[in-house]
């Protein structure tokens, strides 16, 4: 399951260190080591390449799996990084913290899929870390449940298989 996290107004600035936004949501990741995190990157600006976002985020560091995919006009409709990130991973299962004031397109991206989206009004805070804990139990339980084989299954279908 893939996390998309907007890199530049929740993680970046000046609180950093153990209280800081990335510290706190790498807290809420360590229970949840399946978790892939994606950054969106539309406003990263000069930072292109993995090695030096982990830098800007060493709290974080090789937690950051991904930086999210940058489709054609991906800078007037920056959910299109989500979708286009998900059809290059070939993703299912992803959740988003992002920005409040830029939520728009990233919620209607949300409902169309049924994933969850944490909106933030500022930096990513101890109630936004509630909320995510919350949404990826949510996520990575259904995931596991789907992919898990419960033995629906008929033993014709089982014997032409063999």
């Amino acid at each position: 399951m893939l996390l998309f996290v907007q890199f530049d107004r929740l993680l970046w600035g000046k609180h950093i260190g153990e209280d800081g936004p990335a510290a706190r949501l790498a807290r809420v990741l360590d229970d949840f080591p399946t978790v892939e995190l994606v950054l969106i990157r539309w406003a990263i600006g000069p930072i292109r390449n993995m090695e030096e976002v982990r830098g800007e985020l060493p709290e974080l560091g090789d937690r950051i799996k991904h930086l999210s995919h940058r489709p054609i006009r991906s800078d007037v409709f920056h959910e299109r990084e989500i979708t286009g990130t998900l059809r290059r991973l070939k993703q299912i299962y992803w959740a988003a913290v992002v920005h409040e004031r830029l939520a728009g397109g990233y919620i209607r991206t949300a409902q169309n899929s049924g994933a969850p989206l944490v909106l933030c009004r500022r930096a990513f805070d101890d109630e936004a870390a509630d909320r995510l804990r919350v949404a990826l139990e949510r996520v990575v339980s259904t995931e596991a449940f789907v992919s898990a084989d419960h033995g629906f299954f008929k033993a014709k279908e089982t014997a032409c298989a063999s």
